[in-house]
């Protein structure tokens, strides 16, 4: 079965780590609403999917939130180099009240650095 590998990444506080939890129809992951970061670690779950009628293993990345308290962008980046030899997509996730400047430009730099050649804006 073919892996496709997709990083979920997004403002802390965003909804992430529900989504992960949406998708894969249980509670893989901690979440909360909070005013303080939930998500402080890469961490990757996989379930079996089946696609256009064909089976493919699902690997969700979840990601610390960027902009969140004690979250370097930097480190985040070095730790899904050296934990994932690649990554298929990007799935951003947004709150409800859209994006600061900030958040915008965390998300670009993130794109970037997953080697996304048109960044939307």
């Amino acid at each position: 079965m073919k892996l496709k590998r997709v990083a979920v990444v997004g403002p802390a506080g965003s909804g992430r780590s529900f989504l992960i939890n949406s998708l894969l129809g249980s509670k893989h992951v901690e979440h909360a609403v909070r005013a303080s970061p939930v998500t402080l670690d890469i961490s990757s779950h996989r379930d079996v999917v089946e696609v256009n009628g064909r089976r493919a293993v699902l690997e969700l990345v979840d990601t610390p939130g960027f902009c969140g308290q004690g979250v370097i962008l930097e480190e985040v980046q070095r730790d899904l180099k050296t934990k994932f030899k690649h990554i298929d997509k990007a799935a951003i996730v947004i709150a409800k009240g859209g994006l600061e400047p900030t958040e915008k430009n965390e998300i670009r730099s993130v794109l970037q650095f997953l080697d996304y050649k048109n960044n939307p804006e």
